[in-house]
């Protein structure tokens, strides 16, 4: 049960940076070709997402699924803060792909977390509830979103960067309580 506020934390982060990623890609890039440049970056963050999902899962069984999401959050979180330093299109582009690249592998490993952290009888209902914490993180995330981006549309990764980190302490907590 501690995981998933846990890892609501973790995710509306993530859910507010994609909510209000037009608005950022508007500022740096301008008007003209808008809805190409916001696809182009959120391709290009699907297209990492294809080669860092999979190498941290394989990087996971190795090392163990906890101690990898606990690195990748961190390095999740800090790197948040490289695209609100970036106010060039193509590397914002890239910091971007990159930061949710990893974050991808976070998500996918919170199902690998959450599942072990179950007993074999209630696995099955604990993950049938496995997209809860993304879902509320659409809820969570945009609202907080909509306070920040009326100051300042870039202030949307520090926020995010900020609840990455408060969810690994989460995750922290959560890894003690580990059988449900």
């Amino acid at each position: 049960r501690a995981l998933f506020p846990a890892l609501l934390v973790v995710f509306s982060g993530w859910m507010l940076t994609f909510i209000y990623l037009p608005l950022v890609v508007q500022r740096i890039h301008g008007g003209d070709g808008l809805a190409t440049a916001v696809g182009i970056a959120l391709g290009a963050s699907g297209l990492v997402t294809l080669l860092a999902s999979p190498t941290i899962g394989a990087i996971a069984d190795r090392v163990g699924h906890w101690r990898v999401l606990y690195i990748a959050a961190v390095a999740d979180g800090v790197l948040w803060l490289v695209p609100w330093l970036t106010r060039d299109y193509w590397p914002f582009v890239v910091a971007f792909a990159v930061v949710s690249g990893i974050g991808s592998g976070v998500f996918s490993l919170s199902f690998n977390v959450l599942a072990a952290s179950a007993t074999d009888a209630a696995r099955a209902r604990v993950m049938t509830f496995a997209y809860l914490p993304l879902n509320l993180g659409f809820i969570v995330g945009p609202g907080v979103g909509a306070i920040i981006v009326s100051r300042d549309v870039f202030g949307i990764f520090p926020a995010a960067a900020t609840f990455e980190i408060a969810g690994v302490l989460l995750l922290a907590y959560a890894a003690r309580k580990r059988i449900a």
